[in-house]
């Protein structure tokens, strides 16, 4: 969880995510499809809410949002697993 303080103009929120090598020749260099998704306050102690999310590509490990004019408070940022890929 991150505060943000009131007046702030940008909130960044990146995540990355590291694998095992791929064998050479793979047809995909990531197995794991993870998304960045972010709660914006008030947080919801009933679950997660993921008002803005990040997505950039199934064949990414970094993950980044930038949000403008982000409200004060009290912000969180979780993984959310999409699928491991085969």
């Amino acid at each position: 969880m991150k505060s943000v303080p009131s007046g702030a103009t940008r909130l960044v929120v990146c995540m990355h995510y590291i694998e095992p090598a791929c064998s050479a020749g793979a047809s995909r260099a990531l197995v794991k499809d993870i998304e960045l998704w972010i709660d914006e306050p008030p947080i919801d102690p009933a679950g997660n809410t993921g008002e803005y999310w990040a997505h950039q590509s199934p064949w990414d490990n970094t993950e980044i949002r930038y949000i403008e004019n982000p409200r004060a408070g009290t912000w969180r940022a979780w993984r959310h697993w999409m699928r491991v890929m085969t």
